[in-house]
């Protein structure tokens, strides 16, 4: 018996597929002429519409010229019947269908992705410049303006120095090469009894066990964790630099809750010296104990706290200038002595029927979340570029 060839089911779908697909084709390509046809139709119709209405106007201004001749309108004429006529020499001529579709259709190129970023903040350039008590910076009496004075003679590039409540100076550059200079200034601030203050660039660790053991106050010692925690990142993060850690609320991040249950987890709070090795936490994130946690620039800014004192939010009792104001009636006294709190009355919106803490009421409470995020938003642009 000879060989015979065998059919495919496959390739007889294959085929009528193909076939199915020519069809489609050939029906597409004769609507399109026809939709092509149907709008020159009306684009012919329309320019003899328009030549029309146009050779109308002329005879109307020959006859004028021709009752009342005047050179003046017979110029105006000629200028309009040569205007005319160059117009109708550089008319394009009514192309075909075959012609429109040899040209083809120009396709625009595709619009890159550009996601939605906020824009970036205008650049200010400072650093702190710590004096000590006896500094002639710090004298009684003196103003601003010959603070900037004096620190320009001894600082290249300062623009403003604005002192603080603290008694530090906050020194504003014109760029941050002037910057990076001033910083290594030493002996040369001696007149002034002045050091600039080293530089930190603090990351947010989220979700951090607090089972770790970090000591608080300003005799702290977390040395040895912090040598732990950089030399597990060193391989990730080869600029890694810590000067200090802190949880985000200090020791009652950890401290047992009203209800008693206690905290498993807590933001950490690392400051490094470097700007790099910050950008490469956030980008890569941080490691201890062999456990990957995601990290963000932190700012204090983001905080919104509630001084109990004042009763009012964004500021804590550094930063406090206000009277010792109730929580319950916004009366001035203590919140423990209240007598009125069927009588609620907001410290912050003025608004009655909720104490000063009550976020979810409070109006001032919303407006400094807003501009919160807008924070976040500026710092997250940051990360990023």
């Amino acid at each position: 018996m000879g060989t015979q060839e065998r059919y495919s089911p496959q390739e007889g779908r294959d085929h009528g597929t193909a076939t199915e697909y020519e069809r489609e084709i050939l029906l597409l390509t004769k609507e399109i002429k026809k939709s092509i046809d149907v709008c020159l139709k009306k684009v012919e119709k329309e320019v003899e519409r328009e030549l029309s209405f146009a050779k109308e106007k002329l005879l109307q201004l020959e006859e004028k010229a021709i009752r009342a001749p005047n050179n003046e309108i017979h110029k105006k004429l000629d200028r309009i019947l040569e205007n005319q006529a160059s117009k109708n020499s550089t008319k394009e001529p009514t192309r075909s269908y075959a012609q429109i579709a040899a040209q083809g259709i120009k396709l625009l190129p595709p619009t890159p992705y550009l996601p939605n970023r906020p824009p970036p903040p205008p650049e200010r350039v400072t650093a702190i410049l710590r004096t000590q008590i006896s500094s002639p910076l710090r004298r009684e009496g003196i103003h601003p303006h010959e603070i900037t004075t004096e620190v320009k003679k001894l600082v290249q590039g300062t623009v403003l120095a604005t002192p603080l409540q603290s008694g530090e100076i906050r020194i504003l550059f014109n760029n941050a090469q002037s910057k990076t200079k001033a910083l290594q200034l030493t002996e040369e601030l001696d007149p002034i009894q002045a050091r600039f203050k080293r530089e930190a660039y603090p990351i947010e660790v989220l979700a951090v066990p607090t089972k770790y053991q970090i000591q608080h106050g300003k005799n702290a010692d977390n040395s040895a964790l912090i040598r732990a925690i950089e030399q597990a990142n060193k391989s990730l993060n080869a600029d890694i630099e810590i000067t200090r850690i802190n949880w985000i609320r200090g020791a009652k991040s950890t401290q047992k809750r009203k209800d008693g249950t206690e905290p498993k987890n807590a933001s950490l709070i690392v400051y490094l010296s470097k700007e790099t090795a910050q950008k490469r936490a956030v980008l890569s994130g941080f490691i201890l104990e062999n456990t990957q946690y995601t990290a963000r620039v932190y700012n204090s800014n983001l905080l919104i706290p509630l001084y109990f004192k004042c009763n009012r939010w964004g500021h804590v009792q550094a930063t406090c200038k206000g009277r010792e104001t109730c929580g319950y009636c916004a009366e001035e006294h203590t919140t423990r002595e209240c007598t009125k709190q069927d009588q609620l009355k907001c410290t912050n919106c003025k608004e009655r029927g909720h104490p000063a803490w009550k976020k979810e009421a409070c109006k001032v409470y919303k407006e400094q979340a807003l501009r919160r995020e807008e924070l976040r938003l500026t710092l997250l642009a940051r990360e990023i570029s």
